[in-house]
């Protein structure tokens, strides 16, 4: 399709105005349009007319508002705005000006480690984020990298874009009728069982750093788009030219089996904690195309309860190419996102694993060694004992929820005595690159459902059960208040209890002790997202995000501009401000205090035009058009509010 002309403009609801045409792509075309009301320039992408005309996308369109909007991690391109108007759906987005990734390898080449390195890491590091908010990519590629300074020198300029065809992920694993994505970056569980998890957009982010490295991506070569997916399945990624170190943390990205691979954090952690002489190498040259492939050894998969009841058909991908494959097929039966409400189911029968909702979990068994989100290479020690399963074998299992947005990573491991029936059950909460502080909310249910709930007694820490009428949590089984030492950034605090009359029963399902773990991190998670929660109750791993407010808009030199934070909650609802610049000289307010150890876990940051005292107060010095007041509270939390100077203050 030709680009219109810029004078030949079309409304864009009541607020945009389409100017020029920058692309075209399999979900719609990319615009740059003008925002009447502030006058600046957005990118919005219109998507085919044949989407609004689907009734189930329009609805899901809507529902994933929210979320996409509330994805402000600095690397990713943010969504301005929803907008539906008759047969058209489009998305408004930040204007990223500087070209893609994939244009930048069209025209110069592969890229050396230590350019491609911290690129891929920042990436991860804004799908971390977006995982944390319950997103997920399902389409990381280079054409979905804009480069704001125009190439990979800078790369905390790079922004990942295109969440708008992300589907949310309140479980760990979602279940899909169809495929959604580019072949060449699809992870193998996707071809095998029609399943995509975040360990998924992990692996496609793998496959993004072979690319930069060796200038082709590890599969390609002749063949049809689902002779590519075949060895994504079975073939190992070829070896290219780089240091052991760094092919060792490629290789675990590229892992067939999801469980093998680590959280878009931790693997980030293992890139940056490379060694200099690693990545010290030229940038290779371009890369030949494999003419045989090395076929890896098969692991047998166990698939979902879905999975099992109705297989899925090998996918027919047809003709090979580079676009977004998207998959016209009639939504599930079975929705592919659960929402907060949605009850805990649990049996004694053996089943398929259930994940956390509201948070994006990997689940380790066996005592297979997991490292925790919050970067440690080595990760967490499996417990000892026997191996798992056998009715009279002591079994072990773990399991590490994915890092809350306010960075405060939840890692369980529990061991089941069948000579006394007990669960001892260890909990450690770490914290990100900022100060937290409790107390934090833990529900532990039976493993039988509609079964007496199992007695707790913790070993010396102090806890509560939580009450209704002071918390707001509603739960089938007691939720208990857990108070914790505060946590230093990257710090770590354990606690343990021991648990009677859980119901397990390991001689019929070998599995039920990790289906037990898993449920108590579903359980704690539906029970925080709850609407009934109180707002200043467990903010650190309820918020999600912040709303940020400056007023007034219009401002004469020397006046005082009010900045005013409050939270946004996994409901999607925005609490009340916690943070004031009038009121900062005082004692910062509890939710501060346990967000972000008080006033100084807050930034503040604006345009030369404006200037923060030590007191934080943002004060006119001169007069502009449009400036922006730029809030961090904790980790990676922000918002932005536009500010008019002009005139001489009284």
């Amino acid at each position: 399709m030709d680009k219109p002309e810029r004078s030949r403009t079309q409304a864009l609801g009541s607020r945009y105005e389409l100017e020029e045409m920058l692309g075209v792509g399999a979900m719609g075309e990319v615009w740059r349009a003008l925002d009447r009301q502030t006058g600046r320039h957005v990118a919005a992408k219109v998507l085919r007319a044949e989407f609004a005309r689907d009734a189930d996308i329009v609805t899901r369109f809507i529902q994933e508002r929210s979320i996409l909007l509330g994805l402000t991690h600095p690397n990713i391109v943010r969504v301005r705005d929803l907008v539906v108007e008759g047969e058209r759906l489009a998305i408004v987005m930040d204007l990223v000006e500087g070209g893609d990734l994939r244009r930048h390898l069209r025209e110069k080449g592969p890229v050396a480690p230590d350019l491609a390195v911290p690129l891929v890491c920042v990436l991860l590091d804004a799908l971390a984020s977006a995982h944390a908010a319950g997103c997920l990519h399902r389409d990381v590629k280079p054409d979905n990298v804009l480069l704001a300074a125009g190439d990979v020198s800078k790369p905390a300029d790079a922004r990942l874009s295109d969440f708008s065809i992300a589907r949310l992920a309140h479980h760990s694993t979602v279940q899909s009728t169809g495929l959604l994505g580019t072949p060449s970056y699809m992870p193998p569980e996707l071809f095998r069982d029609g399943q995509f998890s975040a360990a998924s957009d992990v692996y496609a982010t793998g496959i993004l750093l072979y690319e930069l490295l060796g200038g082709r991506t590890p599969f390609a070569g002749a063949g049809t788009a689902h002779t590519i997916g075949n060895r994504h399945v079975s073939s190992a990624p070829p070896r290219i030219p780089v240091s052991d170190q760094l092919w060792q943390v490629m290789e675990q990205m590229l892992a067939k089996e999801p469980r093998a691979r680590q959280q878009a954090a931790a693997t980030a952690a293992m890139l940056r904690g490379l060694p200099r002489e690693a990545l010290g190498a030229e940038a290779l040259a371009l890369q030949p195309l494999p003419v045989s492939w090395q076929t890896v050894q098969q692991t047998v998969v166990r698939r979902s309860a879905l999975a099992a009841r109705r297989p899925l058909p090998e996918p027919d991908l047809g003709e090979d190419h580079v676009e977004t494959l998207a998959d016209a097929a009639p939504p599930p039966s079975e929705p592919d996102r659960v929402g907060p409400s949605a009850p805990v189911h649990r049996s004694a029968r053996p089943r398929a694993r259930p994940a956390a909702a509201a948070a994006l979990v990997l689940l380790v068994a066996g005592g297979l060694a997991f490292a925790a989100t919050r970067g440690d290479p080595a990760g967490s020690e499996p417990l000892g004992g026997a191996p798992t399963g056998g009715g009279g074998q002591v079994a072990s299992a773990q399991l590490t929820d994915a890092s809350l947005p306010l960075g405060l990573t939840v890692a369980r491991a529990a061991r089941y005595d069948p000579a006394t029936g007990n669960v001892e059950l260890t909990i450690t909460y770490s914290a990100g690159s900022a100060p937290l502080e409790g107390p934090f909310l833990e529900v532990l249910p039976s493993a039988v459902e509609g079964t007496d709930c199992p007695l707790a007694a913790w070993d010396g820490v102090e806890q509560q059960r939580s009450s209704t009428t002071s918390t707001g949590v509603r739960s089938s089984c007691p939720g208990y208040v857990v108070q914790v030492p505060a946590l230093p950034p990257q710090g770590r605090e354990g606690v343990s209890v021991v648990l009677s009359g859980v119901g397990l029963d390991l001689a019929e399902d070998p599995e039920a002790l990790q289906t037990w773990l898993d449920d108590v991190s579903s359980a704690t998670s539906q029970a925080l997202a709850g609407g009934s929660v109180r707002d200043e109750q467990f903010p650190v791993q309820r918020v999600t995000g912040i709303w940020v407010e400056a007023s007034p808009f219009s401002v004469r030199l020397r006046d005082e501009v009010r900045v005013e934070i409050g939270p946004r909650f996994l409901t999607g609802e925005e609490g009340a401000a916690f943070f004031d610049s009038f009121a900062a000289g005082g004692a910062p307010s509890g939710f501060l205090q346990q967000i972000a150890g008080g006033y100084d876990g807050v930034r503040l940051s604006t345009c030369s035009a404006l200037t923060v005292n030590a007191q934080r107060q943002v004060i006119a010095q001169r007069p502009t058009d449009d400036c922006s007041v730029t809030v961090e509270v904790g980790k990676a939390l922000a918002g932005e509010d536009s500010i008019t100077v002009s005139g001489a203050g009284s």
